[in-house]
């Protein structure tokens, strides 16, 4: 099973969040209590609030688009996320020709 972790800056501490499965995590963003986790491999983004002491969470959305291909990492502009194709599909290293950012509703 995969699972996320979380780091105190000040001590270099970890410990894993509970509750929470998402596989293929790539990119993240965490901002106000709400994680957005990038899973590459199964093209979607999990939206994730977590507990005040990011201990724990659950996942509150799963955003997916039939434009996503093989995200990778992810922007916040107001109520939308910016996620970038990766296309590790393509190959490793990726050889598409363009790559894309694919704007969604991100709330």
């Amino acid at each position: 099973m995969q699972h996320l972790t979380s780091v105190e800056n000040s001590t270099g501490g970890s410990w894993r969040i509970e509750n929470i499965s998402v596989p293929f995590v790539d990119g993240i963003l965490l901002e106000a209590g709400r994680l957005w986790a990038v899973q590459n491999l199964a093209n979607q983004v999990s939206v994730i609030r977590l507990a005040s002491d990011s201990a724990s969470g659950t996942v509150e959305q799963v955003i997916t688009s039939p434009d996503f291909q093989v995200p990778a990492t992810v922007a916040r502009h107001g109520s939308r996320i910016a996620v970038v194709n990766a296309k590790f599909d393509t190959g490793f290293p990726p050889t598409a020709d363009q790559y894309e950012v694919v704007i969604v509703d991100g709330r």
